[in-house]
């Protein structure tokens, strides 16, 4: 063809250039900030590309009671007091490249001891026939726990309440009660008080009583030598002190010369009288005297 030139020769190699770019290491992990003494601690990051690093692991501000693992990065231990241990530093590095955690602190606290189960109280021992007798015992226990409780060798005339362990009731006998036992379950464990015996006495005989028979002169004149008109009754004063007659009786009849005080417990007693008019004005009490009640 005319005007047109053919050129024949090899075709230029084409070259495909690969390059290889190194992946960014990376480490990410969030670390407990707290430990108990006594309990073990562990925390091991993540790094992204654990196959371009060994023993690329660091760290600073490692607690003492921690080891470290630069093949890992785990921080492992157990604490054995309380403390805090702040600024903990953690990186990893592969080749050039270097990647950290952000620092962080470890709290080290003393652990809470578990509540154990007790029970307490000192029952009393003796009690009389006739009067109630009562006992609640103490209990300490987890908080949120159910209690029951029982009762051995209980005595006839005692109830017994199983939700609070209280014992009580009116004896009506002479008697003597042993090994009188109460505990405490929680469902795991149980507690027992310790058993004890309850003596059960007659009550101690009533105080001698006695009467004491007054009297005394009806007055007729006023203290100012007037006629004593107006006379509406008389007022009997006593005690067991001379100076503390602190109990007292009226007698409402103007014509009455003599009272009887009863049930007097034996021993001295001081006895004094006044009288009192229609109006209400009393004069003043007399001497003073005193009896043997036997």
């Amino acid at each position: 063809m005319r005007g047109v030139k053919i050129i024949s020769g090899p075709i230029a190699a084409l070259t495909l250039l690969v390059s290889m770019v190194a992946q960014a290491t990376s480490i990410s992990g969030t670390p407990p900030t707290t430990a108990t003494v006594g309990k073990s601690y562990a925390f091991t990051p993540t790094l992204s590309n654990p196959s371009t690093c060994s023993s690329c692991f660091r760290i600073l501000s490692m607690p003492s009671w921690a080891s470290f693992s630069t093949q890992t990065g785990k921080l492992s231990g157990t604490p054995t007091a309380a403390g805090v241990w702040a600024n903990i530093r953690i990186s990893a590095r592969a080749t050039s490249n270097r990647a950290s955690l952000a620092p962080f602190t470890i709290t080290v606290t003393t652990a809470v001891p578990a509540v154990t189960l007790r029970i307490s109280g000192s029952p009393a021992t003796s009690t009389t026939v006739g009067k109630f007798y009562s006992f609640n015992p103490t209990v300490i226990a987890a908080a949120g726990s159910t209690r029951s409780f029982t009762v051995t060798n209980k005595p006839a005339w005692a109830a017994f309440n199983p939700s609070t362990g209280h014992l009580s009731g009116t004896p009506t006998a002479v008697a003597t009660y042993s090994n009188i036992g109460i505990a405490v379950s929680d469902g795991k464990t149980t507690a027992k008080l310790a058993p004890f015996t309850l003596a059960v006495t007659a009550p101690a005989p009533a105080p001698a009583l006695g009467t004491v028979t007054l009297d005394w002169t009806i007055p007729t004149l006023n203290t100012d030598g007037s006629a004593l008109t107006d006379l509406a009754g008389f007022r009997v004063y006593y005690g067991s002190s001379a100076s503390a007659l602190t109990k007292q009786v009226s007698i409402g009849s103007p014509a009455t010369t003599q009272a009887s005080i009863e049930q007097l417990t034996v021993g001295t007693w001081y006895f004094a009288i006044s009288d009192y008019t229609g109006a209400g004005v009393e004069s003043a009490k007399s001497s003073v005297v005193s009896l043997v009640v036997r």
